[in-house]
């Protein structure tokens, strides 16, 4: 493996991990066998090689998610808000949650790595899903259709934050309780929003 692709997935595994906070140059030059010169050579900073993680985050979710929605085969005649809950249940299983601690980083979104996948923060990775969904059940208006499916992902994208919080990272019966409440949470609301069609 070339060197610049072998930092990429050494820091990936180790954000995907432990997120940006708890992923160190130091760290991440240790595990990969390389010196931090190296790392600022093909990267320039830590903001840098984090956007190239997200990019590849972003890509290999996407077939995932395209999988995983085409192998269940409910999920094309779902009704609106179960095609939310499998959507969020879905994404939950990839490594997506991780990408959350990179998306809302500051200094990653303005990382000149991120000039082409700009829009991808405008018109979020589950939301044409979740269209696509919503135009087998009703025939809704251009505005509607976006409206809506906006609406919904933005549940679906809080849901995912919140669980990827360290409030909800525990290992014992709490965290199933957690989960247990976002996702009864999540339903109730999306079957509210969903009453509007």
């Amino acid at each position: 493996m070339k060197t610049r692709d072998k930092i990429i997935e050494i820091s990936r595994e180790m954000v995907n991990k432990s997120g940006i906070e708890g992923t160190s140059v130091r760290e991440i030059a240790k595990k990969a066998s390389v010196n931090i010169a190296s790392i600022n050579y093909y990267f320039g900073s830590k903001h840098n090689l984090m956007a190239e993680i997200y990019k590849k985050n972003q890509t290999s979710i996407n077939e995932v998610l395209k999988e995983r929605l085409k192998e269940t085969q409910i999920v094309e005649n779902a009704h609106p808000s179960e095609f939310v809950i499998k959507l969020f249940e879905t994404l939950l299983d990839t490594t997506y949650t991780s990408n959350y601690s990179i998306i809302l980083d500051h200094n990653v979104q303005k990382s000149n790595q991120l000039n082409g996948e700009k829009e991808e923060f405008i018109f979020p990775l589950g939301q044409k899903y979740i269209s696509e969904n919503l135009t087998n059940h009703k025939e809704l208006s251009p505005f509607e259709l976006k409206r809506i499916s906006f609406h919904l992902w933005t549940l679906v994208h809080q849901s995912l934050f919140l669980i990827s919080q360290p409030l909800y990272n525990r290992n014992d019966y709490s965290e199933i309780l957690s989960m247990d409440f976002i996702k009864e949470s999540l339903e109730k609301t999306s079957q509210e929003i969903i009453k509007e069609l």
